[in-house]
């Protein structure tokens, strides 16, 4: 999960050139340490929790920075393909987990103000550019209504810092390229032997023949822009409380 406004008031500073960023190390900790340490933290066991300042050797940022760069022999520890600096966010990542408490970090529960999240969705978002909550907004995206009930936190926020990572096969998005006309993109909606219904970007509901078609090519990236950068860690955070606390009631 990306890494609230309170985490980042924990800098961790590893050399005079770099202060660390725990949210870069969060995405670091994801893509080298997860598959044997799992995403909390404590998948090897005994007794190990790096999101919860649990190590079974000396645990100064300095002996972990060299266990990340150089492994450690005779164990299963290999060495993680990263710079000093990049260990030292993966270092600063850990140590504001720790700060927090694991658990809720990595179950998602670490959320914001769902109040700020709605007026942030409906405003500085334009989330409902996309998508619909409740019967408003537009029926493009999918219908959020719900989604709190189906998504957890973490989830909602990675959907939001990084769309492409996980596009689940309810919201794919289609390219169709008829024998006679020009290409249309839009989200599936329904698919049989014979037809493919998709909502394109204005809205509008086309049914096509498969027979009629040319081509049918399925959309890698997400028509979602990223928040990275358009949005802060605490209004990402509001924006995960709001969502998660529409379950459709």
């Amino acid at each position: 999960m990306k890494i609230h406004a309170l985490i980042l008031l924990l800098p961790c500073v590893v050399s005079a050139q770099h202060e660390a960023d725990p949210e870069e190390g969060m995405r670091l900790f994801r893509a080298n340490c997860v598959i044997c340490h799992g995403p909390q933290g404590n998948g090897v066991g005994g007794g190990i929790g790096l999101l919860e300042a649990k190590f079974k050797r000396p645990s100064s940022d300095g002996d972990i920075l060299k266990y990340i760069r150089n492994g450690i022999p005779n164990t299963a520890m290999d060495k993680v393909n990263v710079t000093d600096a990049q260990a030292g966010d993966i270092i600063a990542y850990m140590r504001a987990s720790a700060k927090l408490g694991a658990a809720s970090l990595a179950t998602g529960t670490a959320t914001g103000d769902a109040a700020r999240g709605k007026a942030l969705f409906e405003g500085k978002g334009a989330c409902l550019s996309c998508h619909t909550v409740k019967g408003n907004g537009s029926r493009f995206g999918p219908d959020l209504s719900d989604i709190g009930a189906a998504r957890k936190p973490e989830q909602l926020e990675r959907s939001m810092v990084d769309p492409d990572a996980e596009i689940i096969p309810q919201n794919k998005i289609v390219r169709l390229v008829p024998k006679n006309g020009a290409p249309v993109v839009g989200r599936q909606l329904n698919q049989d032997t014979f037809t493919i219904q998709i909502i394109d970007a204005k809205q509008q509901l086309q049914t096509f023949e498969r027979s009629a078609l040319r081509e049918v090519t399925v959309v890698s990236k997400s028509p979602m822009p990223s928040s990275k950068g358009k949005l802060t860690s605490a209004e990402v955070a509001d924006l995960v409380g709001y969502l998660a606390s529409l379950n459709g009631k």
